[in-house]
């Protein structure tokens, strides 16, 4: 995000919706559609796998990690199942809000880039397929 200019900040910031997560909470599951994107602001979210009956943690995320950009940017589904290990401050962006972002923004191409830099949700699905032996 930080390659984002004052006013995208702004209109992103205003678009978002401010969440406080228990420890322990689901945040979405595996295959789900749920048309989102997090940032977290404070705390640890972890991706993790059903693995032959036990649970896996395939990553770890924190404080300026981006989450869902492929289920909200690509219509894509979330490539594991997400839970706080602690609690967690975040930031939420829905299809509305994005939205809303995208009305007016002077580069919108350039906006939707920078959310999708990390690319987290790209990385965690290629080791969910590498560990379940699909490529």
């Amino acid at each position: 995000m930080q390659h984002l200019t004052g006013e995208q900040l702004k209109r992103l910031f205003s678009s978002m919706e401010y969440e406080r997560l228990d420890t322990g909470t689901q945040v979405v599951s595996e295959g789900s559609n749920d048309a989102f994107l997090l940032v977290v602001v404070i705390g640890v979210v972890e991706a993790c796998i059903d693995d032959r009956g036990k649970r896996m943690t395939v990553r770890s995320f924190t404080s300026g990690d981006i989450l869902g950009d492929a289920a909200l940017l690509e219509r894509g589904v979330w490539p594991a199942t997400y839970r706080t290990v602690e609690p967690v401050t975040a930031l939420r962006l829905t299809r509305s809000g994005l939205e809303t972002t995208l009305v007016g923004n002077p580069d919108p191409r350039g906006f939707l880039d920078t959310l999708r830099e990390q690319h987290n949700d790209r990385e965690v699905a290629a080791t969910i397929r590498r560990i379940r032996g699909q490529g």
